[in-house]
């Protein structure tokens, strides 16, 4: 998972021309592996920085403080964020994304987060109805390889295939599926 951590990383960093801050806000699962592939990203890019928080983090914050972090963000990533703070958590998300325009990558988490995804300038996931969205999130049937599966979705889905990538490093596919995501 520690390299579908770095690649992540540099999914959400990668047109900054100089030092960016990359804020994630991760499940309590998570956080361990995203911060050792923080690490390691960090080791390769030592001018960015990494913040991330947790659920139960941000509910020692007031609002003026997860607002400043939001405006620190030049890059944010949600992964797997249910619960108590998603309402809060996407109030938020949404003033900041509408003060200025900077990469989110939300993915495995409440669905009103997973909005909130905007890659390249555009809402990834604009215009999907709760069916549609559905199918671009399903799993993989069991007989079905995830490259496949990741393939056909992006083919069914081009809107989303940079989204869905994205998801694909967050899942934490091999580094020879990252490859393969990649050549898509």
């Amino acid at each position: 998972m520690m390299r579908a951590c770095l690649v992540l990383l540099l999914v959400l960093l990668p047109t900054l021309a100089s030092a960016g801050t990359l804020v994630g806000i991760v499940s309590e699962r998570s956080a361990a592996e995203l911060a050792a592939g923080a690490a390691r990203f960090l080791d390769a890019y030592p001018d960015h920085r990494v913040v991330l928080r947790t659920p139960e983090q941000l509910a020692k914050t007031d609002d003026a403080e997860l607002d400043e972090l939001l405006n620190d963000a030049d890059a944010l990533l949600l992964a797997a964020v249910f619960g108590e703070q998603t309402g809060r958590l996407a109030r938020l998300v949404e003033t900041a994304a509408a003060r200025r325009d900077f990469p989110i990558l939300a993915v495995n988490g409440d669905r009103r987060l997973t909005r909130l995804s905007r890659l390249s300038g555009e809402w990834a996931l604009a215009g999907l109805d709760a069916a549609t969205l559905g199918e671009l999130v399903a799993s993989p049937d069991a007989e079905e390889a995830a490259t496949e599966h990741l393939a056909a979705q992006r083919e069914r889905f081009p809107g989303q295939a940079e989204w869905l990538t994205g998801r694909a490093y967050y899942q934490g596919r091999s580094p020879s599926t990252l490859t393969a995501c990649c050549a898509g």
